[in-house]
């Protein structure tokens, strides 16, 4: 019974790490591995009330055990994605920055006066390139205008959501990027793209909005492309991070 009492224990700590986890980063894969280890616990649990002998060696019970338990733990520890309902802001951004996403230019915490309408992080899978993006919105013209202010500080080019759906982009940005692209890439028979559109949740299929990109950095490589922006929708009052 002592050796039902140590599975108990053991998968009891790896579902409680991993509920830990998910309650700070929301990494949603982590609630599915507490799911499993919490059916395990549950029926070893009932044997244990129910006194029910160990069938078998003994030996080979505890080594699948543990065998079981170093899996379920090597999935623990994927970097998964997440979303905005759980975690705690400043601990997602740190969790994206650790694997390789810029967020240096997001703001540190959820800024005064505005509020955090979304937040997601897509790790890089397999071929597919990943990407971090906070959204807020304010009625503060303000406080948006402070922020807008510290990305353009930042940022290498600018213009506005018309350019980039119609693609006609100033000389000077286009050169820029450009050369930019040349130097990162080596490539000379491919043009720089300027995009990012996959992970923005501000869209340029609103062409009545006022709304202004500042790219942060970019490789502007059409295949895998790494982007970070800043977007913001002066008509909705919403300003974007997104970091690749």
């Amino acid at each position: 019974m002592k050796i039902r009492l140590f599975r108990i224990i053991l998968f009891g700590l790896i579902a409680l790490a991993n509920l830990t986890k998910f309650t700070l980063l929301g990494t949603r894969g982590n609630i599915v591995q507490f799911i499993i280890c919490l059916i395990i616990v549950i029926c070893e649990v009932k044997a244990y009330k129910d006194k029910k002998e160990i069938k078998g060696s003994k030996a080979a019970y505890v080594i699948c055990g543990i065998f079981a338990a170093l899996i379920v733990i090597y999935f623990s520890l994927w970097r998964y994605g997440f979303g905005k309902l759980f975690g705690v802001y400043s601990l997602k951004l740190s969790y994206a920055a650790s694997g390789g996403y810029t967020t240096t230019f997001f703001p540190e915490k959820v800024p005064e006066g505005a509020k955090l309408k979304d937040f997601g992080h897509l790790p890089t899978i397999m071929q597919g390139d990943g990407y971090v993006y906070a959204v807020f919105d304010t009625e503060d013209a303000t406080l948006l205008s402070k922020l807008e202010n510290e990305a353009a500080a930042k940022a290498i080019m600018s213009f506005d959501i018309t350019e980039l759906g119609t693609g006609e982009m100033l000389k000077e940005n286009l050169d820029l990027a450009e050369k930019i692209f040349r130097e990162k890439t080596g490539f000379k028979d491919i043009d720089p793209t300027i995009d990012f559109t996959d992970p923005a949740r501000i869209r340029y299929d609103h062409p009545d909005h006022d709304i202004t990109i500042y790219i942060i950095d970019s490789n502007f490589y059409f295949n895998h492309l790494r982007t970070d922006a800043v977007l913001v929708d002066h008509t909705d009052g919403v300003i974007e991070y997104v970091g690749m």
